[in-house]
């Protein structure tokens, strides 16, 4: 009967309907700001911590994601939605209209804080919201949801930046959000609240992800310090920080790759770190070193959005076809992360080197995104194919491990082109570094990657869910 009625009956329309436009603006926002980040940089003075633009929105969603949780256990979800939508509108106004980067990376922190709320939000809309037998078609449509927004946000961002201005792209994402708002505000308020208290734990969950956004703050903020002393002991304050809380948010054993559950989420943080570390940085190395315009800029992005849907379709048929097919999620996993560490490796190259075609730069991150297709998702099925009952921390974990690899990618990554711009080595030397660094950490990856046991991979899925770009795990 659930299946009968579908996600779009009557009963479900204004509740799918609000998600996947709630979901929609989140993915446009990323995709379209990525693209005109450069320019933006440039023009108010922020290239020195360009990194920070990424890194400030990706903690910030670790803690509104842990934050919106904590708030519904409480009760409804109707609060933490509409303080995600107030945070994250918030946000896209004080980024379009910053006098300074320091503004923008405050409205970056906003929009992030308010992006973790709503895709937390999103997640227990489904479980409160759907029969059981409706959620995984709707947790492929949020999947999907990032499809359009992969297609056209870097196209049109790059279009309006280079027509009219870089602002009026955070800006006009507002209406969008307002629409999501609306329409997903009304629906939360017909589910039913939490029927039972909250735990501790949840609290402390909370203060944990605080204490390991700021102990990672610190670390990339010490990384780039002008002066030795001071950056070690901001540094070292900062491990004293999220050492301990990284370690207490994943499971035991991810630092030195377990096998099964443990493995998984170490190789997500280093595909988080190497890939979105990357992608944050071909919109400026090809506006500033290649001097292409934002519209052309947005090429490479959509390239390895479509690669990643081809690999992520590939695999998902992989696992469909016969119970076997679980055995070979560690060899794809394992081409995956080869493919990954060749494409930022090829992009790098072009973009370093103005004897290469550009165009090699598009299709080298498609190569890139062909690699996440296999290996993001397989990573996931291996870290969801333990006990059932362990694996709501199995995906709290990957999403841990991706949030803290993107913010840590792309803050090293923008460190690094600081570094040499104080050295006076120059813009290419410092995006060199950051190339070699990111292309390391996916090749690291292949020693968790051994460690995918076939036993812990063995179930087979009871219907195809799709890991798709830029998304929080459910």
């Amino acid at each position: 009967m659930a299946e009968r009625r579908g996600v779009f009956s009557v009963e479900h329309r204004a509740l799918s309907v609000g998600i996947l436009v709630s979901i929609s603006a989140i993915a446009t926002e990323g995709m379209a700001v990525a693209t005109v980040m450069p320019t933006a940089a440039t023009e108010l003075g922020g290239l020195d911590g360009y990194g920070w633009a990424f890194s400030a929105f990706m903690l910030m969603s670790l803690i509104g994601a842990i934050a919106a949780g904590h708030a519904a256990d409480r009760g409804s979800v109707t609060r933490p939605a509409r303080l995600g939508f107030a945070a994250f509108a918030a946000g896209l106004v004080v980024a379009g209209l910053a006098p300074s980067w320091w503004v923008l990376l405050l409205g970056r922190g906003l929009q992030g804080f308010g992006g973790g709320s709503l895709g937390a939000v999103a997640y227990m809309a489904v479980a409160r919201g759907y029969p059981e037998a409706l959620r995984p078609r709707l947790l492929a449509m949020l999947s999907s949801a990032w499809v359009v927004p992969a297609l056209l946000g870097p196209a049109l961002a790059g279009q309006v930046a280079e027509h009219s201005s870089w602002r009026l792209v955070f800006l006009g994402i507002l209406p969008l959000v307002a629409g999501g708002a609306a329409m997903l505000v009304s629906a939360l308020g017909r589910l039913p609240a939490a029927t039972s208290e909250p735990g501790r734990d949840n609290g402390r969950r909370l203060v944990t992800a605080v204490r390991l956004a700021v102990g990672v703050g610190l670390m990339l903020w010490a990384a780039g310090w002008g002066s030795p002393g001071p950056g070690l002991l901001l540094a070292a304050l900062g491990a004293l920080l999220a050492v301990p809380a990284l370690r207490s948010l994943l499971p035991s054993g991810t630092f030195t790759a377990g096998p099964g559950v443990p493995a998984a989420v170490a190789i997500r943080g280093l595909l988080a770190f190497g890939f979105f570390g990357c992608e944050a940085l071909i919109p400026l190395g090809l506006a500033t070193l290649r001097e292409l315009p934002p519209s052309m800029v947005g090429l490479a992005l959509t390239a390895g959005a479509l690669s990643w849907v081809a690999g992520a379709w590939f695999q998902d048929r992989d696992e469909a076809r016969s119970a076997g097919a679980a055995s070979r999620r560690g060899v794809r996993v394992r081409a995956g992360l080869v493919l990954v560490a060749l494409g930022i490796g090829a992009v790098g190259a072009v973009i370093l080197s103005e004897s290469l075609p550009v165009v090699l730069a598009v299709i080298a991150w498609g190569v890139a995104g062909l690699g996440m297709g296999l290996a993001y998702p397989g990573s996931t099925l291996v870290a969801l194919g333990g006990p059932s009952a362990q694996a709501g921390l199995a995906a709290a974990s990957l999403q841990v491990a991706e949030t803290v690899g993107f913010a840590a990618g792309a803050g090293a990554g923008g460190t690094l082109i600081a570094v040499a711009a104080h050295l006076d080595r120059g813009l290419a030397v410092g995006l060199g570094w950051a190339f070699v660094m990111l292309a390391g950490a996916i090749v690291l990856g292949l020693v968790p990657g051994i460690r995918l046991l076939p036993a812990a991979a063995g179930r087979v899925r009871a219907s195809p869910v799709l890991d798709l770009p830029g998304r929080i795990v459910p």
